[in-house]
């Protein structure tokens, strides 16, 4: 009996995934996070990737390991009632309440009302019939979705995708360091990025999109509840690992060998150090001991009577000082 997917099937499963999780959420946090982020971008980047790319993983595994048949049997282990609670609740949420309507709005936005003039409620109303209606027709043959998702349409769809990522970081608008964080981002950018990650539902999602891969393994001849528990798991971290910016950012990072490349420059030079002011004194001959000279003086006479006493060493001398400016100090 067949064990472990070979590495087609695997990437073949992974890309599927990966198409599955990749919806409108996704298209709009990240970009709105960046807009708004500025410098902050990458602390909220990782806070966006635990909740985005960390949980749905986890949901995936956890469905994976439970060797459930569907999100019903699995979330009954915790109680009947509990069980068709938080399926209903579920589909509610990643369906007709929440997502479905955002991924029509999102596809209409950014691909057909920008071709539009005046007002577009009668062409959204056409367009979401026609997005529907074939999103019914892939949806009743779910035999076929690792073709279609995994095979065709997430690959054209990661090459679309790597276009616009090499344009922006080609042709940015403005250096992210130059961009001031606005809102939330400005003190707490982890924390901004972790809620807008679990706002594209992937985490939700992920349950009810175990149910699909294990329906996949199975197909492709895995039969074993152990072995599709394992091949569900590596799908997803495979998944995962594509969608993670963590795995692409540092690559682009290492083709840039210049901060300039980034529209960036470090606060100090290379080498720079600190410390205390330079200082200098004008004219040179300030830095010398004035040249000393005798002279005499007449003293006040003293209280008492005294004894007149030539020596040469006990001779008084007395030298004037005088301070030297230099004429940027005056």
């Amino acid at each position: 009996m067949k064990e472990r997917l070979n590495f087609r099937q695997l990437i073949a499963v992974a890309s599927m995934l990966f198409g599955l999780f990749f919806g409108a959420g996704n298209l709009i946090f990240p970009v709105h996070m960046g807009q708004l982020a500025g410098a902050n971008s990458y602390i909220a980047a990782l806070g966006f990737i635990v909740t985005a790319v960390g949980l749905p993983l986890m949901g995936v595994a956890a469905f994976g390991i439970s060797r459930s048949d569907d999100l019903l049997a699995m979330s009954s282990r915790v109680g009947k009632g509990y069980g068709v609670f938080f399926t209903c609740a579920l589909y509610l949420t990643i369906g007709p309440l929440f997502a479905i309507p955002r991924c029509a709005a999102t596809s209409f936005t950014i691909g057909v009302e920008p071709m539009l003039t005046g007002g577009a409620v009668t062409e959204l109303t056409i367009f979401s019939v026609i997005f529907f209606a074939l999103v019914l027709f892939f949806s009743l043959r779910p035999s076929k979705i690792l073709t279609w998702v995994g095979r065709i349409i997430n690959p054209l769809f990661l090459v679309f995708l790597a276009v616009l990522v090499v344009t922006a970081l080609v042709k940015p608008v403005a250096a992210v360091s130059s961009v001031v964080p606005e809102g939330a981002y400005a003190s707490s950018a982890f924390s901004a990025g972790f809620l807008d990650g679990y706002n594209t539902m992937d985490a939700l999602a992920s349950l009810a999109f175990g149910v699909i891969v294990v329906g996949v393994i199975r197909d492709l001849g895995i039969k074993h509840d152990a072995a599709v528990a394992g091949n569900t798991v590596r799908a997803g971290v495979f998944s995962c690992r594509t969608s993670s910016p963590s795995v692409t950012l540092p690559q682009i990072v290492r083709q840039s060998k210049s901060w300039s490349r980034w529209g960036m420059s470090p606060a100090l030079p290379v080498g720079a150090r600190t410390g205390s002011p330079s200082t200098s004194t004008s004219p040179p001959d300030g830095c010398s001991m004035p040249a000393m000279s005798a002279s005499s003086v007449d003293l006040p006479q003293p209280d008492g009577p005294t004894m007149l006493t030539n020596s040469p060493s006990a001779t008084p001398k007395v030298t004037s000082r005088s301070a030297a400016t230099s004429p940027s100090g005056a």
